[in-house]
């Protein structure tokens, strides 16, 4: 059970990034545009921390990833993510003893039009009209194979404010989501996106997990099973 609670929370935890493709927010009339603006070379990395419990048990997942792009071509981008193993209340899990790499292309909303379907970088579709401060936006994201049955995310999106946060100028944007693949998962949290370039400077997701009856292992007694996860992104580079 232990394990396919990981695996179902670090594919969640990925999709709690929310807004990590490099993008230029901009003012146009009373809204923000959101544009991708990657630039050959570039790499960014993150660490993904979640804290969860159930059963009486608490467990901590952590794992780490870098984006890097290679190259761009008429607004399409091709990025490398390279995901570390991830590990489980200290200790390296059986399903991860080796550092996992995946290639795509990424349009200027922030849409994968080539490669791995579920990744950090295009897990955010950004809106193609400018949205003004209280606007929202949604964006549907498949799993393809990373969610092992399939599946998908539909999330809505919205802007809170600009403001200023860890001495820069951020966009605030709130984002609520729900998951089907690996049970039913539901979720929102808050990220902050630097003004600049849109680099993601820190982001927080709660996330709620759905285990249907007899997939919880003895720590349900053959139960259905509810589960919360925090989820926290932090910028390492």
């Amino acid at each position: 059970m232990a394990r396919f609670l990981a695996q179902s929370l670090v594919v969640g935890s990925l999709f709690a990034t929310a807004a990590l493709s490099p993008a230029q927010v901009t003012k146009s009339g009373n809204g923000y545009l959101f544009k991708v603006k990657y630039q050959a070379g570039k790499e960014t990395a993150y660490k993904v921390d979640t804290n969860t419990a159930f059963g009486g048990q608490k467990m901590n997942i952590s794992m780490s990833y870098t984006q890097k792009v290679q190259s761009v071509k008429n607004g399409i981008a091709k990025v490398d993510l390279t995901m570390s193993p991830p590990t489980m209340n200290g200790q390296t899990m059986a399903t991860g003893q080796k550092m996992q790499t995946a290639s795509m292309s990424v349009d200027t909303l922030g849409k994968t039009v080539d490669g791995m379907n579920a990744n950090p970088g295009g897990s955010m579709n950004f809106a193609a009209k400018p949205i003004p401060i209280g606007g929202t936006w949604t964006g549907k994201t498949s799993l393809g194979a990373a969610a092992g049955q399939g599946g998908s995310v539909d999330a809505t999106y919205k802007l809170v404010k600009i403001t200023s946060y860890r001495g820069k100028s951020v966009a605030v944007i709130q984002s609520s989501m729900k998951m089907t693949g690996m049970g039913a998962m539901s979720g929102s949290g808050v990220s902050y996106v630097e003004m600049a370039d849109g680099s993601l400077i820190d982001s927080n997701l709660t996330m709620n997990v759905a285990m249907p009856a007899g997939a919880g292992g003895p720590a349900a007694n053959g139960k259905p099973m509810n589960i919360t996860a925090k989820i926290i992104i932090t910028r390492t580079k």
